[in-house]
């Protein structure tokens, strides 16, 4: 009987102290995942951050060649929809068959496109006077007070992680949108993980007189 007893409570330890193991273990791996998952995160913005300015770069090639950017895609199958008659400014599909890129971002969602339509104008090239109605802000009402970029021609931009994560974010999501913002990535509220690139008027301008393609004012 004390046998059987002491068998008893020397198993019975033996599971508790495997529960205590477990436990910390459990908390081990939590530790190591949340740098783990930094570290994740971090690489895909630098991915996505080099994707944007490869995608600047092709809207800048595109409006070279034909004399005009590209008009957004309307019905998602990355060719343009010309002409547009979508409202300046509203996020629209980007036309990334056209343009040579990839279909969505670091996160596999669908890239978004800001155009003025007076830049994508089949008959009327661009020139020195056109001009852009989209701007860039860095808080809410941004584009009042706290402006990074004025007259953008176009601009593209990616959700990040998060859809929709705040208020900031929301500023970019409006269908007759000429305002957008670019705040520091911050994970405590305000959220904001949306990435945006676009291209100043004065660089469209000049790349394409560099390559004779703007007609003299």
């Amino acid at each position: 009987m004390n046998r059987c007893r002491s068998q008893t409570a020397t198993a019975g330890f033996s599971l508790v102290e495997l529960a205590v193991v477990l436990v910390i273990i459990g908390l081990m791996l939590g530790g190591l995942l949340i740098p783990l998952g930094t570290q994740i995160e971090s690489d895909k913005r630098k991915e996505n951050a080099a994707t944007l300015e490869s995608i600047k770069d092709a809207l800048i090639g595109f409006a070279i060649i034909n004399q005009r950017l590209p008009c957004p895609d309307t019905n998602a199958d990355g060719r343009e929809d010309c002409p547009s008659v979508a409202p300046d400014g509203g996020p629209k599909g980007l036309p990334f068959a056209d343009l040579g890129v990839s279909r969505n971002d670091a996160w596999g969602n669908p890239w978004l496109y800001a155009v003025t339509n007076a830049f994508t104008l089949l008959a009327t090239p661009i020139d020195h006077t056109t001009v852009g109605n989209i701007n860039v802000g860095t808080t809410n009402n941004g584009c009042a007070n706290a402006l990074l970029a004025r007259n953008v021609p176009a601009l593209v931009w990616s959700n990040g992680k998060t859809d929709n994560g705040g208020v900031l974010e929301g500023e970019n999501t409006g269908v007759n949108n000429s305002c957008y913002i670019d705040a520091d990535y911050r994970q405590v509220a305000p959220l904001f993980d949306d990435m945006l690139v676009w291209i100043p008027p004065g660089l469209l301008l000049n790349r394409m007189a560099a390559a004779g393609r703007l007609p003299s004012p």
